[in-house]
């Protein structure tokens, strides 16, 4: 199960990369500068207790860059109570920078530069959904994920980004018995 969702995982990747790419090389000229592109997914927006799925960062520069940054993206667990990061190494994609967990902040952290005409980045990790409130039964426990993306030089805000799931309680089964009562 843990090796079909690393392909997913990476297949989804592939897909929000391509289209990322896409989405900054026919950007419109005239639109308002952005550095830098930040998308944000999930394996499985409805996951069950006891599922375990991937959050996946996908950014590159735009071609407004002009100049390589320092940067920094932070993605916190956004319900400590019921996820679990359970990746013991992060992949990311080629490029200058390293994502790591940082027990203090309970988040993954991607730091490093991204270059004029570079390469777009990945980085993705495996969350283990551990519990549930018992009054989400039927609609599912909203969680809103947001990663965010600071420049190291100036200290501001770049970009930020956001997914979000639906936990959902365990599943259940229960068998049904007919019985057929004849004299």
């Amino acid at each position: 199960m843990r090796k079909g969702l690393v392909v997913l995982s990476i297949s989804i990747a592939i897909v929000a990369l391509a289209a990322l790419w896409f989405s900054v090389v026919s950007a419109a000229p005239s639109a308002p500068a952005q550095l830098v592109t930040l998308v944000k997914d999930a394996s499985d927006t409805t996951p069950n207790v006891g599922d375990i799925f991937a959050y996946s960062l996908f950014f590159a520069e735009t071609p407004e860059l002009t100049q390589s940054i320092l940067i920094r993206i932070t993605d916190p667990n956004p319900a400590p109570e019921y996820l679990r990061i359970i990746t013991d190494s992060i992949i990311t994609g080629i490029g200058r920078g390293r994502a790591v967990y940082s027990e203090n902040l309970d988040a993954i952290v991607w730091e490093g530069l991204i270059f004029q005409y570079g390469r777009p980045f990945y980085s993705f990790f495996q969350v283990e959904v551990t519990g549930a409130p018992t009054s989400v039964i039927e609609a599912g426990y909203p969680v809103t994920n947001t990663a965010t993306m600071v420049n190291l030089d100036t200290m501001e805000i770049v970009a930020t980004a956001q997914v979000q799931v639906h936990i959902m309680p365990a599943r259940i089964f229960m068998p049904i018995i007919f019985r057929n009562y004849t004299n």
